[in-house]
């Protein structure tokens, strides 16, 4: 069970009782997260979040379960095929794929996977983490991903939870990954509501609700790649020691060597992109024009 196993790696309280349908854990004393006490404790929840997934593999045994979201909304289309809601599936399965293609490779994990804020208790002393259901392998990003998607983080509250996760501020790489992971989560929900459009009153309810969010989350899927490629060019770190403005020759110089020094947290940003017509086209293309590199250049 993932938690007891995260009771005994110390990320969980200890599990009293256990049977099919119900678990009880040791109470603790302590705040209950809410979406402001996330948002003004990233560096500690990220710091939480990257010793869970180092260390929970292993501590786990018998065979494992793995979440895969994308696996998990294929699932979800076929069984609303089959209980006859196709119309609302359109180009779905497409969505589906390109967002999965788009994802980085990453150590396979155990993620916790419902980083609610409510599923955070602060105890005065430590952070404990709760509700395991959905827990097991996967890929970190969707931790990651649901933890800024389910308190609402903003660009730079995202890019300071990802360099505090990774230690070092986020590459374009891992920006568009992280981002493309919000659309797929956000089928999830529609999806359940139309499987219960059949069986249940408040499914059918629910149905002009799941009808909304499909075409909202596909929307917004669309605009992602927009999203991706200007927070590539334009996110800048949330810390840094030195921040080198200019690509030419002289922004160039002065970032190689104050990397060079030691300064390990130095951010470099140009005005716009390579072109044949931009200075960062031509960085690192000066000859030292004198037999000493401390020769004057007049």
């Amino acid at each position: 069970m993932t938690a007891r196993a995260a009771a005994a790696t110390g990320f969980a309280p200890e599990v009293i009782h256990a049977e099919p349908g119900l678990m009880v854990s040791r109470f603790v004393e302590g705040k209950v997260l809410a979406v402001a006490d996330v948002q003004a404790d990233i560096p500690r929840i990220a710091d939480l979040v990257f010793r869970f997934h180092r260390d929970m593999p292993a501590a786990l045994s018998g065979p494992g379960f793995i979440f895969w979201v994308f696996h998990v909304n294929r699932d979800y289309v076929r069984q609303l095929r089959e209980a006859g809601h196709a119309a609302a599936l359109d180009n779905w399965l497409t969505i589906n794929s390109e967002l999965e293609q788009a994802q980085m490779a990453l150590p396979v994990v155990v993620g916790h996977h419902d980083l609610l804020p409510a599923n955070l208790i602060d105890d005065g002393t430590r952070l404990w983490l709760i509700d395991y259901e959905y827990a097991g392998f996967g890929t970190a990003m969707f931790d990651l991903a649901n933890l800024s998607s389910n308190n609402n983080f903003s660009a730079d509250q995202s890019a300071t939870l990802l360099d505090a996760y990774f230690g070092r501020p986020p590459d374009h790489t891992i920006l568009k990954s992280h981002t493309r992971w919000p659309a797929p989560r956000c089928y999830a929900k529609p999806c359940v509501a139309g499987l219960d459009r059949s069986s249940r009153p408040a499914g059918r309810r629910l149905w002009p609700v799941c009808a909304r969010e499909f075409r909202q989350a596909r929307s917004r899927a669309r605009g992602l790649s927009r999203t991706v490629r200007t927070a590539g060019r334009m996110t800048v770190p949330a810390h840094a020691q030195v921040v080198v403005i200019g690509g030419g020759i002289i922004g160039c110089s002065t970032a190689y060597h104050l990397a060079k020094e030691q300064h390990k947290r130095t951010s470099f940003c140009s005005s716009r992109e390579s072109s044949p017509r931009a200075p960062l086209a031509r960085c690192g293309t000066g000859r030292q024009l004198r037999s000493s590199a401390r020769s004057p250049r007049c």
